[in-house]
């Protein structure tokens, strides 16, 4: 099965934003009905996506079956991006260079992927930024690996596109890498508050010591397996959580629309 862009040029040429916000991920992007271009619509600067390696192509999907007949990373995602951003001028979001996260999670094999995502990102990159080392600079999409990426396996990247999403364990054990952009972790490890009432003390100090560490690193801090509900969203945001998982993009597009006024 082909997964075809050309149709998509002029939708993502000409979309026009009442409003960019950088709070919201959008969670798993590529089960949506209009991936990528939801997100981008509403607004959504970090996106999220799957892959598995299939016969040396990188494939989206969720789950490791019928793989050969999942939309690539190259065609769902890196394509529409390169055109929407020659129409643009060069950037992601027109007139405003804001950059865009693709959040890439390995689900298996993570040595290979990471050799054949470097090959395809190797065709785009004067859109790719590189954050460190002797090549850095900027560039309208940024990559952030997750799904227990080690530091020491990007160590190899001489090019400098990958930073890593480091989950609880890395500021659990104290440990920090250059690489490490993001940490995320499970809501319902931490929290038994569903929205009902205010947040238990206890979690609520929890909460802010975790975004005081977070802090220190200069990481974002995200929760995933959270509810989808205003009173959290509020709550988070309030005391400064960088980034909410989000599966009702058109919601929490209104919901920052109505807190902004």
């Amino acid at each position: 099965m082909r997964w075809l862009v050309s149709s998509s040029i002029f939708l993502f040429s000409c979309f026009s934003f009442s409003q960019i916000h950088h709070n919201g991920h959008a969670h798993n992007d590529y089960l949506k009905n209009h991936p990528l271009n939801d997100a981008l619509q509403n607004g959504f600067t970090s996106i999220e996506v799957d892959v598995f390696d299939v016969n040396g192509e990188v494939r989206v999907a969720h789950f490791p079956f019928f793989l050969a007949a999942k939309p690539s990373l190259k065609e769902l995602y890196l394509k529409p991006l390169k055109l929407r951003i020659q129409a643009n001028g060069g950037t992601v979001f027109k007139e405003d260079s804001t950059q865009l996260i693709l959040m890439i999670e390995l689900k298996r094999n993570h040595a290979e992927l990471l050799k054949l995502i470097h090959i395809e990102l190797n065709a785009y990159r004067d859109l790719i930024d590189i954050p460190r080392g002797k090549n850095k600079r900027w560039g309208p999409i940024k990559i952030l690996l997750t799904g227990g990426v080690s530091a020491d396996l990007i160590s190899s990247d001489e090019l400098g596109y990958f930073s890593i999403d480091g989950g609880w364990g890395t500021l659990k054990k104290g440990a920090h890498s250059p690489a490490v952009q993001r940490i995320s972790m499970n809501y319902a490890t931490h929290f038994n508050w569903k929205g009902k009432g205010s947040m238990p003390a206890e979690e609520k100090e929890w909460l802010m010591n975790t975004i005081s560490q977070v802090n220190e690193l200069g990481c974002e801090l995200r929760f995933w397996n959270m509810p989808n509900k205003q009173v959290i969203w509020e709550a988070f945001l309030k005391v400064g959580v960088h980034r909410l998982n989000i599966d009702d993009y058109y919601a929490f597009s209104e919901f920052i629309a109505n807190r902004a006024q």
